[in-house]
């Protein structure tokens, strides 16, 4: 289950906040997403939905609330770098080296293009 916190909607910088699944909030659930799934798939999803105590809508609005906000994290990934690793990072960036001066990774493009030498 996720915590309290809050997320910015990178598309137009709106603050998201998170799911409340409590009976107070119902009233703000205007919008509807309809989806059409196989009779396999409603099975399944009833069956998990069971097992959390939750009905098929509130399992299935939960379950992709909760991977959204996943990806959306996930896509937000910063690198925190000290400044000489910064400096190196930076460097690599402007002056890339050759394949040929990494062996083991020109090796390695060798053995995929299948090339003998």
């Amino acid at each position: 289950m996720l915590k309290n916190s809050n997320l910015i909607c990178p598309s137009n910088r709106r603050t998201i906040p998170t799911m409340n699944t409590k009976q107070e909030n119902s009233n703000l659930k205007d919008e509807r997403i309809y989806a059409r799934v196989t009779a396999d798939h409603k099975c399944l999803f009833e069956q998990a939905a069971s097992l959390r105590g939750l009905s098929l809508t509130d399992f299935v609005v939960l379950s992709a609330y909760e991977q959204a906000v996943k990806v959306i994290k996930d896509s937000e990934t910063v690198l925190h770098l000290n400044s000489h690793d910064s400096r190196h990072f930076v460097d690599s960036l402007l002056s890339p080296r050759s394949v040929k001066n990494i062996p083991r990774l020109a090796r390695a493009f060798r053995e995929y293009n299948h090339d003998p030498q």
